[in-house]
């Protein structure tokens, strides 16, 4: 932590440790170890940020171990937690509800720490075993191709933001292995020429659309079917609307419509037509 203070001042302690493949203790253990290492690394830089449980998945076995861990002291060495959700459905399916759920766990443990998404994401091959597809493309809802995995980041990335997570780190930038099939992970593809998929231009639209801008309120949440979360910087206010399945319509909205690439559409003064891929509406 010393040597690298000021150049990487977060850690996350451990990977994954609720997956055997990574971990083969027992959430008591990996307690102690995160409660031996938090003082170690904040002797080295005091000025760390140290996260962890990382937990891998989105189901209940998660938070079964989060939970024995809590019960063995696990936050009282951490600054903030972590999660990986992946999952085979859509976002909407499940992380929303998990998110709240670890932060009300956390809460009844006496610590109300921050959380922090610090690995997502969505692919239909697994690179390291071709033959073995990590979400086989029959049990992914719907199928996934480049398009629904830019729209997906964004509505992920979106759906943290709206329920107090602090941080999203999409897993991963450079797919490994371009020749055996669609690696829905990497953003940039194993060509030679490391050609951009379209979540790159979503992912840059996201960040141009909600740059310093704070979350306010969801709209239209009589209608669980419609997701539309509003932003503000100043007074400007950003819209993010989309439905996760079929077509729906939000009313009452008025302003600049951009798809989800960030180019203009029509302007909007009434219903706004929603789809899976989400748009952006400016307003003022």
């Amino acid at each position: 932590m010393r040597h690298y203070r000021g150049r990487m001042d977060t850690w996350e302690l451990w990977n994954e440790p609720n997956a055997q493949s990574f971990f083969s203790g027992t959430p008591e253990d990996y307690a102690a170890l995160v409660k031996a290492a938090y003082p170690a690394a904040k002797r080295g830089n005091p000025d760390c940020l140290v996260m962890g449980l990382s937990l891998a998945g989105i189901g209940d076995k998660p938070l079964e171990f989060a939970e024995a861990a809590m019960k063995a002291g696990v936050l009282d060495g951490l600054d903030a937690i972590s999660f990986h959700p992946y999952q085979a459905a859509p976002p909407e399916a499940q992380m929303p509800e998990r998110i709240q759920q670890l932060r009300a766990l956390a809460r009844r443990y006496g610590r109300d720490l921050p959380l922090v998404n610090s690995e997502v994401g969505w692919q239909g091959t697994d690179v390291f075993d071709p033959g073995q597809p990590y979400f086989p493309q029959e049990k992914l809802q719907p199928p996934w191709d480049e398009q629904v995995q830019a729209d997906v980041l964004v509505r992920s990335y979106v759906l943290c933001l709206a329920h107090g997570v602090t941080r999203y780190y999409w897993h991963k930038w450079f797919e490994e292995r371009g020749d055996v099939g669609p690696d829905l992970h990497g953003l940039i593809r194993a060509d030679w020429q490391r050609s951009p998929k379209a979540a790159v231009a979503a992912f840059n639209a996201l960040i141009e659309r909600l740059d310093r801008h704070a979350y306010d309120k969801r709209l239209g949440a009589a209608d669980p079917a419609v997701h539309a979360y509003l932003f503000r910087r100043e007074a400007t206010t950003t819209l993010v609307a989309w439905v996760a399945e079929g077509e729906a319509t939000l009313d009452g909205v008025r302003g600049q419509v951009f798809d989800v690439y960030g180019n203009a559409l029509s302007a909007v003064d009434g219903a706004l037509p929603l789809t899976p891929s989400p748009v952006y509406v400016i307003g003022r």
